[in-house]
């Protein structure tokens, strides 16, 4: 998915001397992996760029980008024990439950798809999703997601276990693209204290303009 030339300075929302804290939007790659056009850490004029999270090609929301190989360590760290909380925004169809959905997954990288798996598999790894219901339309459905586990394409797989793929996503079985090709997952809020600085930060994003094509 080929974009077009960005200016950095508009997509950071946070910068101190650890990290960046970045809007990505659709279509922009976190880093280079067979990925179209430019990406976050190519768009970074700095010589180390570390993420700290990432996030699909297709897919938007705030990332952190790290300045140093210590940071990175550090917040990679507090992302593991949960103390980064993040949450996520999805339209998916009508139907899906509240709830807590506990799977095991297998990232297979020659189709480069997460495939729910039994416990037995050899390659199997273990992610909690927790689904909210926040609004419905006619047809579709606005949800929050809480993930635990930061599996490859984690939430993606998972709804799609539950027979709601989230609109546009081709890859996991909704049957249509999406008006501007993106895929309608959003990692809308961040909040942690800042392992540095001890801050307590907090982010959030306005929901993309196009979700509202769906009622929302």
């Amino acid at each position: 998915m080929a974009l077009l030339t960005l200016n950095m300075t508009d997509l950071i929302i946070h910068e101190d001397e650890y990290i960046w804290v970045i809007n990505k939007p659709k279509g922009l790659a976190a880093q280079s992996d067979k990925a179209d056009g430019e990406t976050v850490l190519d768009l970074l004029a700095a010589e180390e760029k570390h993420p700290v999270n990432r996030l699909d090609q297709r897919v938007s929301g705030l990332m952190i980008v790290a300045k140093t190989a210590d940071s990175v360590r550090v917040f990679s760290d507090l992302l593991r024990n949960n103390k980064i909380k993040k949450r996520y925004r999805t339209i998916t169809l009508k139907g899906l439950q509240e709830g807590t959905y506990e799977n095991f997954l297998f990232h297979q990288k020659k189709i480069q798809k997460a495939l729910v798996v039994d416990i037995k598999h050899k390659d199997a790894k273990f992610g909690i999703i927790k689904v909210f219901k926040v609004a419905e339309s006619s047809r579709y459905q606005l949800s929050e997601i809480e993930i635990k586990g930061g599996r490859f394409h984690q939430i993606r797989a998972q709804l799609s276990h539950l027979k709601f793929p989230i609109l546009g996503d081709l890859k996991y079985g909704y049957p249509r693209s999406s008006p501007d090709g993106s895929i309608f997952l959003q990692a809308y809020s961040l909040a942690f204290v800042h392992p540095f600085t001890g801050e307590s930060l907090s982010f959030i994003l306005e929901m993309p303009e196009v979700w509202g094509k769906y009622g929302f």
